[in-house]
C-alpha cells in the first residue's frame, strides 16, 4: 500500500508525495529541509522547508532522525511534514519553503 507525505505552503500551493520517489533528504547550512524526488516525466522535483532558525548540529540530526523515521518506520498512510495552512506539522519545520513540482 503507498504512503506519502504531505505539505503546503501559505499560498495553498500543495504536494502530496509518495514516498517511494523521495531520492534525498538533506538539511543545507540555511536550515532548510530538503526533500528532492522523481518526478513522473524522470527529471527531479524539490520540497523546501524552513526549518528551526539558527538550529544546532544535534536539532539538524534530531529532526532528519524524527523525519526519516515517520517516513520508513511508521504506518501512518499520509504524514503532514507541515501544513502552513492549518499549522500541523512537525514542530521543527517552521514553513514550507518553496514546492519544485
Amino acid at each position: 500500500m503507498a504512503r506519502f507525505i504531505y505539505a503546503r505552503t501559505a499560498a495553498n500551493d500543495a504536494i502530496c508525495l509518495n514516498i517511494e520517489k523521495i531520492i534525498d533528504i538533506s538539511i543545507s547550512a540555511d536550515d532548510t529541509l530538503l526533500i528532492e524526488f522523481e518526478k513522473s516525466d524522470g527529471g527531479a522535483g524539490s520540497i523546501a522547508l524552513d526549518c528551526v532558525a539558527s538550529a544546532t548540529d544535534a536539532q539538524e540530526k534530531s529532526l532528519l532522525l524524527e523525519v526519516t523515521n515517520a517516513i520508513a518506520g511508521s504506518n501512518v498512510k499520509v504524514i503532514t511534514l507541515k501544513d502552513d495552512v492549518t499549522g500541523e506539522g512537525f514542530a521543527n519545520i517552521l514553513t514550507v519553503g518553496t514546492i519544485a513540482h
